[in-house]
């Protein structure tokens, strides 16, 4: 028993023992850190080196029990050891610890730090003064070791050694004339000590023609302690002079006026060459701009335009000064357009370096040309610049290329910006047939028309194509969107003679293509041998020449104002403004022009054409080619009956030769030397004056057409007729 109380006591003891350590305050195990304050960069090939105060750093002790001792040395980034000239610390936490410190020998210092409050928290700044001239490039850190206490060994980083480096750059670059002009420099150590002392730290060299006066230095930060700038003897050199190397990074301008010699200077870049005691980057640097009194004309943002439409933006028109006042003062810039184009939105003016403008003012009157007064010239060191910008035009259709603007006036302005590419609004090709003159029902090549830009053919308008005088549209030929989603009224394209309509319903997305194909031709013996040049237009793509898209641009008094250009009008103060003339451009009607079709030797007097006709039929035959009428061939007493045109196309009689008289009723029909007159209603028909009667007469049927019985036409034109009674037919040979 009395074992077993003996191991018990002895483990209670031990339990006690725990105890009592555990109750020890933690803080009796506290170290000490070392924590960089500031870190210092210099140069050390500079004489600044050699008594330099690197950075900051801080001791912390929490807390502090009793007195501590260290050895404190400088390395450099090769750890060869600095010379160590001073060492300065303080005290931060007053109360609770005493530092202070004593050479051991020239590179190494013992620090002594008493406790004077155990249980604090201490914190306490050293700042060490080393010669570090040509020391390895690199950290330069204070290397602590331990003699006793608390000042544990360690490092911390208080330097940067690096070669110093003068930045130069020019404040802003000024344009300088043959009066000279004003130059300032920035110059900007990397590290204290970068710039070198002495009476050519830093030299500029100016090229021929140029020379220095009056240069003068400012010192803006650090503690480089300078001489002057000043001219050499050779007055193209500027120097620097510098007294003593700076121990914080420094910068400085300098200032000095250009003197030009014009019977030498080169015009363009003024270029410096930079050199020194101090190293200098870059070695060469654009100063200024040598310029003339000269103005320069350029474009920016150049845009695309549509030929045939309104008030469509162009580009910018840019006037730049090649100096500060080459643009002469209460003198004129005048902006006129080419030939067919005009202006409506006057552009939006802006400058720079003071210059004024006034307002613009049209000058004649077909609104091509704007002109503007300088009110104000330009000031500062540089050149100014106009632009004249978001100008709208209004483009003739048959413009195309390049959109130039010529600038001039009385200012000094002489030039021409490009400030647009005109996109024609459609563009047509075809191939081409050949066509006999005098013959009817002729194949002609198809024609496609293709948009310039996505909707250049505006919607609610009408497209059309033309053909020249003696030719006619034989039938409707097929009209078919085949690329691109522009909408046309296929049910409502109609032909009139030589003119061929479509409607547009609907602009495009995407540039679109049309097609129109079955195209014949009737060509009368009036037109001469050669090509056949069909002629596109129309309002929907002519928008210029379109009185109702005019009328609603300038609908309002409202609309007039500021604006160059005014159409023609008629105004009866209700409101309402209707333009007098056809369109803006009137003279300017076709988008674009193609040939399909090549006339070659007429038709022989004895051609021959065998045509079928079919009661009850609109389609009918001409030499085996099927086509279609717009009315069919009937019986009416025992007699059949054709339409006035399709009968005297049977015959070989064409349009120029089909004549109608509204006033008597009568149809004259003219082939070779056969002139035929038959009158509604009559039985009696005339051959070349003379009267013959007939068992039946013309007739009138709705909606309006006049129908001749064929085979009394036939016989008196000297063509033959044979009847088919099971086929209900009638061929015309």
């Amino acid at each position: 028993m009395r074992n077993k109380k003996s191991r018990k006591f002895l483990s209670i003891l031990v339990a006690l023992s725990m105890l009592v350590t555990l109750c020890v305050p933690m803080a009796a195990f506290a170290g000490t850190t070392y924590e960089q304050v500031t870190t210092k960069g210099f140069n050390p090939d500079s004489d600044g080196a050699a008594d330099l105060a690197l950075g900051t750093f801080m001791i912390n002790i929490d807390p502090i029990q009793g007195d501590s001792a260290a050895l404190i040395e400088v390395l450099d980034a090769e750890n060869a050891r600095l010379e160590i000239n001073d060492v300065d610390f303080e005290n931060y936490t007053s109360g609770v610890g005493s530092l202070s410190v004593e050479p051991v020998d020239d590179k190494t210092f013992k620090v002594s730090l008493e406790s004077l409050n155990n249980g604090e928290e201490y914190k306490g700044t050293i700042t060490i003064k080393v010669d570090a001239k040509d020391c390895a490039e690199g950290d330069v850190k204070v290397k602590i070791t331990k003699l006793s206490g608390q000042l544990s060994s360690g490092e911390v980083v208080v330097g940067k050694a690096a070669s110093g480096e003068v930045a130069i750059e020019v404040i802003s670059v000024p344009s300088i004339t043959e009066e000279g002009g004003s130059v300032t420099f920035r110059l900007t150590e990397s590290v204290a000590g970068a710039f070198e002392a002495g009476n050519e730290s830093v030299k500029i060299v100016l090229p021929s023609g140029f020379s220095w006066r009056d240069a003068d230095v400012s010192l803006l930060s650090g503690n480089v302690d300078l001489g002057s700038a000043y001219v050499g003897s050779n007055s193209r050199y500027l120097f620097l002079d510098v007294d003593k190397a700076s121990t914080v990074k420094s910068v400085l301008d300098i200032t000095a006026d250009i003197v030009v010699d014009d019977s030498k200077a080169k015009y363009g870049d003024v270029n410096v060459s930079i050199s020194g005691d101090s190293d200098i980057a870059p070695a060469d640097l654009t100063i200024a701009v040598y310029a003339e009194y000269t103005v320069e004309v350029t474009e920016d943002d150049a845009t695309t335009v549509v030929a045939g439409q309104l008030e469509q933006e162009i580009g910018t028109v840019v006037v730049q000064e090649g100096a500060p006042g080459s643009l002469f003062e209460k003198r004129t810039i005048t902006l006129t357009l080419p030939t067919n184009a005009r202006w409506y939105n006057v552009p939006k003016v802006e400058t720079t370096k003071g210059i004024v403008l006034d307002d613009p003012v049209a000058i004649g009157t077909d609104g091509r040309i704007l002109k503007y007064t300088v009110k104000k010239g330009s000031s500062g060191s540089e050149g100014g610049k106009i632009e004249f910008k978001k100008g709208k035009v209004h483009l003739a259709v048959n413009e195309t290329g390049d959109f130039n603007i010529v600038v001039g006036g009385s200012a000094g302005v002489k030039g021409e910006a490009t400030v647009a590419t005109i996109e024609p609004a459609i563009k047509a090709t075809a191939n081409v047939a050949e066509v006999k003159i005098g013959m009817q029902n002729q194949a002609a090549g198809d024609i496609e028309i293709v948009e310039g830009k996505a909707e250049a053919i505006n919607d609610g308008k009408d497209l059309l194509v033309v053909l020249p005088s003696g030719v006619d549209f034989q039938v409707t030929p097929d009209v078919e969107v085949v690329e691109g989603d522009l909408e046309i009224d296929d049910k409502n394209i109609d032909v009139d003679d030589n003119v061929l309509t479509i409607p547009v319903l609907g602009t495009s997305t995407k540039a679109s293509k049309i097609k129109i194909s079955g195209i014949e031709y009737k060509v009368d013996r009036t037109v001469a041998e050669g090509d056949v040049q069909v002629k596109i237009g129309g309002v929907a793509v002519n928008e210029v020449n379109d009185p109702d898209a005019i009328d609603d641009l300038y609908d309002s008094d409202a609309d007039y104002d500021g604006l160059p250009f005014k159409p023609d009008i008629d105004d009866d103060n209700s409101g309402d403004f209707t333009i007098k003339e056809t369109g803006i451009f009137p003279a300017v009607e076709w988008a674009a022009r193609v040939v399909n079709a090549k006339c070659v030797t007429p038709a022989p007097s004895d051609a021959s054409y065998e045509t079928i006709f079919k009661i009850g039929d609109t389609k009918y035959t001409v030499n085996g080619v099927e086509k279609t009428m717009d009315v069919a061939p009937y019986i009416s007493g025992d007699r059949t009956y054709l339409p006035i045109r399709y009968a005297a196309y049977a015959a070989g009689v064409v349009d120029a030769n089909i004549m109608w008289n509204q006033a008597d009723q009568s149809v004259i029909l003219v082939k070779g030397d056969r002139v035929v007159k038959m009158v509604i209603g009559s039985s009696v028909m005339y051959i070349n004056g003379v009267d013959f009667t007939m068992d039946v007469a013309p007739e009138l049927v709705d909606p309006g057409r006049t129908m001749l019985p064929i085979r009394y036409v036939a016989q008196a034109l000297g063509c033959e007729v044979e009847w088919d009674a099971t086929t209900q037919s009638v061929t015309v040979k």
